[in-house]
């Protein structure tokens, strides 16, 4: 079973994953796959492969345009039946970019809204809902859900955009969410330069710390032989007698 999936409703290997990816028939959460569509978002899916790395991004105007979008879309939605969560994803990585994800408070809402809004079209794009199991947003939301995640250009948890108003937030979303304040972004994907020199960092941290571990162990070796060659000693000593 993929945990990815199961947690987040997606998986980055697709239907070429090795492991199970669960798809209820029915759920009270919908998913509506890259709804929202910034300038980013475009650029992935027109161009596969794309070297984004010298891309940057102003995260105030893709927010201002996603607060256009909640203010479109939500009442749309809210047609169906009560709404318990609206989250939408900020993430880079292409499987969770602009993915949409509705939480209802009961089933049948959520059916109403598939039957209604699956295969319309939306800013120029034919929309995609599937039905997904998370309810524990704790498990699917990146606990840093921001620029402070250490593989923010890369992460599988959902990084959630900021509804207005704080609408549908959850208690966790506001802790160890420390926003870098140096401008717009250049983002490198997975590969980049500044991945490459973090994962460096981290094996030479490692590598010397398992070296400080060898040596405390080799030298608590050395002084265990010792004390046990001086508690020998007086005893032989006294044997000659």
């Amino acid at each position: 079973m993929c945990t990815f999936f199961l947690k987040t409703g997606a998986c980055k290997y697709g239907p070429t994953c090795k492991r199970a990816h669960i798809v209820p028939l029915v759920s009270e959460t919908i998913l509506v796959d890259q709804m929202f569509r910034d300038q980013y978002s475009r650029i992935k899916n027109v161009a596969k492969g794309f070297d984004d790395s010298l891309i940057e991004i102003d995260e105030e105007e893709v927010q201002k345009k996603y607060d256009e979008f909640y203010e479109d879309v939500l009442p749309e939605f809210e047609k169906y039946g009560k709404i318990s969560q609206f989250k939408c994803c900020n993430n880079l990585v292409p499987h969770l970019r602009g993915n949409l994800y509705i939480q209802y408070v009961d089933v049948v809402s959520a059916i109403r809204a598939y039957i209604e809004m699956d295969n319309r079209f939306y800013a120029g794009y034919q929309i995609r809902i599937h039905f997904s199991l998370i309810k524990d947003w704790k498990q699917a939301i990146c606990a840093y859900n921001g620029q402070a995640c250490p593989k923010y250009s890369e992460c599988n948890f959902l990084h959630v955009f900021r509804n207005p108003n704080g609408a549908y937030s959850l208690p966790f979303e506001g802790r160890s969410r420390e926003k870098r304040t140096d401008g717009p972004r250049h983002h490198h994907q997975g590969g980049g330069q500044s991945g490459e020199h973090s994962r460096r960092d981290r094996d030479r941290s490692r590598s010397r710390t398992r070296e400080r571990d060898r040596d405390d162990r080799r030298r608590k070796d050395r002084s265990s032989h010792r004390d046990r060659g001086s508690s020998r000693s007086p005893g032989r000593s006294r044997n000659r007698k």
